[in-house]
């Protein structure tokens, strides 16, 4: 795997509260990070404009922010049409245990959550 220089690095932000996403992109631009981000209203409009995020931008990782979901398979489309290793953000500690079993390169980061351990996520899933 070729290092790409920290400058460089694009995480993509996708989420349904503009608040949150700003957010959760100063704490990343604040280590130096790049980052892209995309808000929706509703589930189904936020896939679509995640599939035309992810072609337009091609992050580096995701960092998708969903509070509670009750339809799980949009986020298992979500995880399958990108390669980037994904932090999950929710409010439901369920989650956990679906997506835990279910896919071995998506972290999982429960509200609310302490900054450092953020910081720490988003450093294991980039080195790798």
């Amino acid at each position: 795997m070729v290092a790409v220089p920290q400058k460089e690095i694009l995480i993509g932000i996708i989420g349904s509260d503009e608040d949150s996403n700003g957010f959760i992109q100063t704490i990343i631009e604040n280590r130096g990070l790049k980052t892209a981000t995309v808000s929706f209203r509703n589930i189904e409009e936020g896939f679509d404009r995640y599939k035309a995020f992810i072609s337009q931008y091609r992050p580096h990782m995701l960092v998708i922010d969903i509070p509670y979901l009750e339809d799980w398979e949009i986020v298992k489309r979500m995880t399958e049409s990108s390669n980037a290793p994904i932090l999950l953000i929710t409010c439901d500690p369920n989650w956990q245990k679906k997506f835990v079993s279910d896919f071995n390169r998506v972290k999982l980061l429960t509200k609310p959550f302490d900054i450092d351990h953020f910081e720490h996520l988003i450093n294991d899933s980039l080195s790798g």
